[in-house]
């Protein structure tokens, strides 16, 4: 399991890139990012992989988005932002086999001109109960500074980026803040500071749509299931570990939705009032390699909304 551990820590700290990812930016490269999110937003995936042995495992994917006023204290991971900037706290919780991976990333919503900046991050990493890796990170303009533990060890530093970046604790979540510029010929690069047991760098990512694909999620339709059309969006890097791209599938209308009077979220099928969730991410599909050396997959599929 190590080697599909570490793709688990690429998606995490990318985001999760191939386990666990939500975005952190400051700007697109033609305008400003759209704040797309409502105040509380909760998507739950089903997470279908190969064990060592080759054997079909299952695991679950939940990410958390949750809005704050100014001022608010806000807990993010092992660290506490007493008075925050108005902005977004955006969670992730992988579990897969005896591996759970926790992420978070405080962006403020607005700082001068520029919308969703990074302010704080965090990931931990636990196999069988024990704590394998920790990080506690924070922005200063264009630098992560973070103090943490791997294996057990005290790890501290920084990483210089240049703009546009995202975090790396969530960069799949911000990616719907590109709104009305998501299409069938979008394409954008950007940085991420990639720290992980395995790598400390700052790397530059591109997202760039392929094509439109039909994407089937797990919410039941009746007797079928919810099918969503989608931008098939692949997610590449300057340097890859597996040799594969990670893909997105980001709904290519809004997906309308519904609180009931139990407090349980409807998606809306038809006509009627609701609210209009942009680009959300219906699938992700990251690469890692098998213990025979052949290339496999993790997928994510969407199996509910929660608001």
């Amino acid at each position: 399991m190590k080697k599909l551990v570490m793709l688990f820590a690429l998606i995490a700290v990318i985001g999760a890139v191939a386990g666990v990812l939500v975005a952190c930016s400051n700007a697109t490269t033609e305008q400003q990012l759209e704040n797309v999110w409502r105040s509380h937003e909760k998507y739950t995936y089903k997470v279908e992989y190969k064990d060592a042995a080759g054997a079909d495992v299952t695991g679950t994917y939940v990410n958390e988005i949750t809005g704050y006023k100014s001022g608010s204290p806000v807990q993010v991971g092992a660290s506490v932002l007493p008075s925050a900037g108005a902005g977004y706290l955006v969670t992730g919780t992988l579990n897969a086999g005896d591996t759970v991976i926790d992420t978070a990333c405080y962006f403020e919503l607005s700082k001068g001109n520029v919308f969703l900046v990074p302010v704080a991050t965090y990931r931990k990493e636990t196999k069988g109960g024990e704590v394998t890796f920790e990080l506690n990170g924070s922005y200063d303009g264009t630098t992560l500074n973070y103090t943490g533990k791997d294996a057990g060890k005290d790890i501290k530093g920084s990483v210089s980026l240049s703009s546009p970046y995202y975090d790396n604790a969530q960069f799949h979540q911000t990616l719907r803040g590109v709104g009305g510029q998501m299409s069938g010929s979008f394409s954008f690069s950007f940085k991420l500071a990639l720290v992980t047991p395995a790598e400390q760098s700052a790397i530059t990512v591109t997202a760039a749509v392929s094509e439109t694909v039909s994407v089937a999620t797990g919410i039941a339709d009746g007797d079928s299931v919810l099918s969503f059309d989608c931008y098939k969006t692949r997610i590449s890097r300057s340097t890859t570990i597996s040799g594969e791209s990670q893909y997105l599938y980001y709904a290519t209308a809004p997906i309308k939705c519904v609180v009931n009077d139990g407090g349980d979220t409807s998606i809306v099928t038809g006509d009627g009032a609701g609210w209009d969730l942009t680009n959300v991410l219906v699938k992700m599909e990251e690469p890692y390699k098998a213990a025979d050396g052949s290339v496999a997959w993790v997928t994510y599929t969407l199996t509910d909304i929660s608001l």
